[in-house]
């Protein structure tokens, strides 16, 4: 065997059944646009009320190493959908997502408010993306926190890949 890894996250909607989940960059089609997507969603929630809004994006990647131990990494960052589409500082659903604790999209978030020592992890959420994280994954699992590598340059895998667990 050889290790074998996967990814996947999005935005997962409670008064939508978790709409649109794990299909969250399928959703509406591959080529919708996410200003589409993202008033689709508002539409979606009509009527319906801010406590009622929550929502969360879900970060999560998994290995099997050939000695068959399984590595996961799981993050959650909890917020609300809302009500219009705001802010330039993100992508995807950024500019619906509400983070209660600015009262601001993560769109609308500056740099500085997504590096803050936030109980909401919005730094490793929003800027979780596979190739950086994959290649700390592997290295973690073999002990590794080098992070010479090209690709890996100005990372650091506790700070930028959350946290691995190893299951029992």
């Amino acid at each position: 065997g050889i290790p074998t890894m996967a990814d996947d996250s999005g935005l997962c909607i409670d008064a939508l059944g978790g709409e649109p989940g794990v299909k969250s960059a399928r959703f509406m089609g591959e080529d919708t646009s996410y200003d589409i997507k993202n008033q689709a969603l508002i539409d979606k929630l009509d009527g319906v009320p801010k406590e009622k809004r929550t929502a969360r994006f879900v970060c999560a990647i998994a290995a099997v190493l050939p000695d068959k131990t399984e590595l996961v990494v799981r993050e959650t960052m909890e917020g609300y959908i809302g009500y219009t589409a705001e802010g330039e500082n993100g992508f995807g659903y950024d500019p619906i997502f509400m983070v209660p604790e600015y009262n601001k999209t993560t769109a609308e978030l500056s740099a500085e408010e997504k590096n803050a020592d936030s109980p909401n992890k919005i730094t490793k959420i929003t800027t979780c993306k596979p190739t950086p994280c994959w290649a700390a994954l592997c290295m973690a699992a073999l002990g590794s926190t080098d992070t010479s590598t090209p690709f890996l340059k100005n990372y650091t895998i506790e700070a930028y890949c959350c946290q691995v667990y190893f299951p029992k």
